[in-house]
């Protein structure tokens, strides 16, 4: 069982830390100790490409917590800096999480419904385009949805629905609608499933981690255990900046031995 340390209609104390509050982050009249009644959580959107597993829709976001203080003012809070104020509940949950972690948020309804979706080729102001993204929390009543596109692939801008003309639907529309998709290579696939949360990433079976060299990893994939990975830096700002390695198997298995054997391939593994 795992529950949430924070829930809607918990008795909390406010505390903020030092740095905030000298920056001036002063959302209560006192720093620490102001008390104040969980009202409940704010909400989170997982898009169609967030890259995780998670059904497209709109969540609870635990981390964000709408609280009403003992002087009335109603606000959002980060659950960092609220305290229980029944310590043996909080400690009786602190049990419950040990080795569980907490649930996250839940899911509470679907996304909106849109015109246009992710990936969909489209044309604005004259030019052929792609949206990369929907601004779901930017849509105020009366005002069409807002939605980021690409004109060249490096970087995006925005533009309003009402001025945007579809040409033709993208990959992501047609996976959700069992349309025929079509990849012009394995790489392009590969980055589609990722990109839709069709994929795990796997424990290094040396230590149990999620941590990889590149040697293991690439034993790995010999192995069946991954079927590629992904090379990034860390946010290291030195030039002596290790660079990370990414484990991924992908869900479905038909896919991941294609993109598993383009891997062997593509580092001549033996």
């Amino acid at each position: 069982m795992s529950v949430e340390l924070i829930q809607p209609g918990d008795e909390v104390t406010i505390h903020i830390p030092d740095e905030n509050w000298e920056w001036g982050y002063h959302p209560v009249e006192q720093q620490n100790g102001v008390k104040a009644i969980v009202m409940g959580y704010t909400e989170h959107i997982w898009s169609r490409v967030s890259g995780l597993k998670n059904k497209p829709g709109v969540y609870e976001n635990t981390c964000w917590i709408k609280v009403k203080t003992e002087y009335g003012k109603e606000y959002v809070e980060f659950s960092g800096r609220l305290k229980l104020i029944d310590r043996e509940e909080h400690d009786r949950r602190i049990e419950l999480i040990k080795g569980v972690g907490t649930p996250g948020g839940k899911f509470i309804r679907d996304l909106p419904e849109t015109k246009f979706w992710e990936g969909d080729k489209v044309k604005i102001k004259g030019k052929e385009c792609k949206i990369v993204g929907i601004e779901y929390n930017w849509k105020k009543k009366g005002e069409s949805m807002p939605y980021n596109y690409t004109d060249d692939g490096c970087g995006f801008m925005t533009e309003r629905e009402h001025n945007i003309e579809l040409i033709e639907r993208g990959n992501v529309w047609k996976y959700y609608h069992d349309d025929k998709i079509e990849f012009k290579d394995i790489y392009e696939e590969g980055e589609f499933y990722k990109m839709i949360g069709r994929t795990d990433y796997v424990r290094n079976p040396v230590n149990g981690l999620y941590k990889w060299t590149k040697e293991e990893a690439l034993q790995g994939i010999k192995d069946g255990i991954i079927d590629c990975i992904t090379l990034s830096r860390g946010l290291g700002l030195g030039l002596d900046t290790k660079i990370r390695v990414e484990p991924i198997r992908y869900m479905d298995r038909d896919i991941g031995e294609r993109i598993r054997t383009a891997s062997i391939k593509g580092f001549e593994v033996e």
